[in-house]
């Protein structure tokens, strides 16, 4: 089996409570590492009259005395950045941790091979870390180096496929990094496993506006790959939204203020038939709410009046739990008509 370091096993300990085996090393206090001679921890201060102290277990609560001292010294040493790594393994979301370790990797000049390393590892253990991927970001940025990235993005999908910190930090080595080819089929993959990402919409989308011409050609292709995912499920909202989000709406309700775009939803009648289609079928609420969307864009009495119609079939029969949204909606449209 691999070997697994001190720090290691103290991580397992903590966050797992799992046994480590027999031949467990030991934990040694900081009191009684030479390194650490003469420096007197700071103790946490929770003001003269505390209600409800914390007990923290004594390797953390001693660790964490440790880091308070180095930082009210503002050390940078090597010792302060193997610190931060103890911190992290026993609370990786300690902003402070992660703050000073990037101060000693930048002062101290040290290896960024061995940082990533670390931060493939530790990246493991806490999908969901803000702190993990942001250091990993400027880590990778100062680095300059993207080969293993989309790889290990990869695997903490493989994971959880809705992860969204790994998504959005793909997004980041993708552009940063301008290494587009290829993405739209990882994309149209996650969609393929689970139409209902809204993650890999998202992704999609985030691609077809960095690699294509912003064209009626293109958003006429984006409704047709839309429209095949929302024939097998109609009620799945992610296709719509995707839709939804290649056009803004005209005017902010209840306000006449109004919002323009290069290509605006008229332009596509089909998708308006589409629409009014797969509303009469399966009475569903995502395609009377585009639907609705198209004819405010049209903006003619006849149109508003139509869309009326749709906020009272929502709020009374289709969508009755969000009634009062329609019902809102209802007073928005409104008020257009009177700036008619």
């Amino acid at each position: 089996p691999d070997q697994v370091s001190p720090r290691e096993i103290l991580f397992y300990f903590l966050v797992t409570m799992a046994s480590s085996g027999s031949d467990e090393e030991e934990f040694i206090p900081f009191k009684n590492r030479p390194e650490w001679e003469g420096v007197e921890p700071l103790k946490q201060y929770d003001g003269p009259n505390q209600i409800a102290r914390i007990k923290y277990h004594p390797i953390f609560e001693e660790t964490m005395d440790y880091l308070r001292a180095v930082i009210h010294k503002e050390e940078v040493s090597q010792r302060a950045f193997d610190l931060s790594e103890e911190v992290i393994y026993i609370n990786p979301g300690c902003y402070t941790a992660w703050y000073l370790r990037r101060k000693c990797l930048e002062e101290l000049k040290l290896d960024l091979e061995k940082e990533m390393i670390f931060l493939n590892k530790i990246g493991r253990y806490n999908p969901k870390n803000y702190q993990i991927w942001h250091h990993r970001k400027v880590v990778v940025e100062k680095y300059g180096k993207s080969t293993y990235e989309k790889a290990f993005v990869d695997l903490m999908l493989k994971d959880d496929e809705k992860n969204y910190h790994a998504w959005s930090y793909r997004i980041w080595v993708v552009n940063h990094f301008k290494l587009f080819e290829g993405e739209l089929e990882v994309a149209n993959n996650f969609l393929r496993l689970d139409s209902r990402s809204n993650s890999a919409w998202n992704y999609r989308h985030f691609l077809i506006m960095h690699t294509k011409e912003r064209s009626k050609e293109t958003v006429a292709d984006e409704i047709e790959f839309a429209k095949e995912y929302i024939k097998a499920l109609p009620d799945n909202e992610s296709p719509w939204v995707y839709l939804s989000g290649w056009f803004s709406e005209r005017g902010e309700i209840g306000q006449n203020k109004h919002m323009y775009r290069e290509i605006p939803i008229t332009e596509f009648p089909e998708l308006k038939d589409f629409c009014q289609t797969i509303a009469n079928d399966h009475q569903c609420r995502h395609a009377y709410g585009l639907l609705m969307k198209i004819y405010l864009e049209e903006n003619t009495k006849d149109s508003l009046g139509f869309a009326e119609g749709i906020c009272d079939h929502l709020a009374n029969s289709v969508d009755r739990v969000r009634a009062n949204y329609w019902n809102w909606r209802h007073q928005g449209i409104q008020e257009l008509q009177k700036a008619l």
